[in-house]
């Protein structure tokens, strides 16, 4: 399902020339890629899985936040920026 094609709109300029930088160097697996556009497209920091040496791409989170209401909007997010991410290839 990931792809090096896929990618999500960076709003900030400063942003999207970190995250293009980072990309141009061409040595992210699938997972690390997903977690960057996430966290340079809407703040949501997550850590890909081929940095715990496993072969099952993804990302894992840890979700401080005690506001219900701020916790659902975040995985909300989350969510619909991964089905954007994907949809993107």
């Amino acid at each position: 399902v990931l792809t090096d094609s896929q990618s999500l709109p960076v709003e900030n300029t400063g942003v999207k020339a970190v995250l293009d930088e980072v990309l141009a160097k061409g040595n992210l697996s699938p997972d690390k890629r997903l977690t960057v556009h996430l966290l340079a497209a809407c703040g949501i920091c997550t850590v890909p899985l081929s940095g715990f040496n496993t072969r099952v791409p993804g990302f894992r989170m840890t979700v401080l936040e005690q506001d219900d209401a701020k916790r659902a909007r975040t995985l909300k997010t989350l969510r619909e920026k991964i089905e954007e991410y994907i949809a993107s290839a």
